[in-house]
This record gives structure tokens, C-alpha cells and sequence, in this order.
């Protein structure tokens, strides 16, 4: 659909749809699909909104109620440009998962220490 203000969105179709999900989307738009996270932001800041938009939920394995940087939401959020919503624990997890756990001293160093740890505990 298309509206003159809100511009091009979508909506849940009733007549394929569960009640359920009539009951709980069906007075909602969906303009997202359309949107990446940069644009949403500068939307919600031109609408003095951004305020709401820092409040919505997108982690899956949140530690200590903040994001935990590791999880692929977390991962879209970040390379997407709002890294500013994340801790500085977070952006650590985020880049050693990213980066420091795919380098070769990384795998080298870890298959060591597994070696080492193995031998002490008496497995071959």
C-alpha cells in the first residue's frame, strides 16, 4: 500500500492470517523491509523519536540486560552502523568473535592449549 505521508507499507493480510496474529499485528504497518538500520535511525530523528527507537529489543543472548554482541542480531546491528548501542564489553565479544577467533595464531594457540590440557588431564 502506499500513502501519501507514511509512503509505501505493508500490512498484514487478514484473510491468510491467524486470529491470533490478526489480533496481535493487525493495526500495525510495516515499512521495514524496505529500511535498513542507518535510515530507520535518521527517520526516528527527524520525527524526535530516537529516543524509542534506542529502546527496542533485538539481542538474543543478553547479558547482564544489554545486548550481547555475539549473536547474530547483535552482528547485523553492529556491521549496520549502531554499534553505539552496545557496550564496550560487547563490541570486545563482538570483535574477538569477528576477527581474533578467525586468525591462524588463534586456532594455533588454542589447539595447543587444548594438547596441553588433554596431556594433564591424562587424555590422548
Amino acid at each position: 500500500m502506499v500513502d501519501y505521508i507514511k509512503g509505501e507499507y505493508y500490512i498484514l493480510d487478514n484473510g491468510k492470517s491467524t486470529k491470533q496474529l490478526v489480533d496481535i499485528f493487525g493495526n500495525l504497518h510495516f515499512p521495514l523491509l524496505d529500511f535498513n538500520k542507518l535510515e530507520m535511525k535518521k527517520m526516528a530523528e527527524n520525527v524526535n523519536m530516537i529516543d524509542l527507537m534506542n529502546k527496542t529489543w533485538f539481542c538474543h543472548r543478553p547479558h547482564n540486560n544489554k545486548p550481547c554482541g555475539i549473536c547474530n542480531p547483535c552482528i547485523y546491528t553492529i556491521e549496520e552502523g549502531l554499534k553505539y548501542r552496545f557496550s564496550k564489553y560487547a563490541l570486545l565479544k563482538y570483535y574477538d568473535k569477528k576477527f581474533v577467533k578467525k586468525s591462524i595464531l588463534y586456532k594455533w594457540l588454542r589447539g595447543h592449549i587444548v594438547t596441553v590440557l588433554n596431556l594433564i588431564m591424562g587424555k590422548k
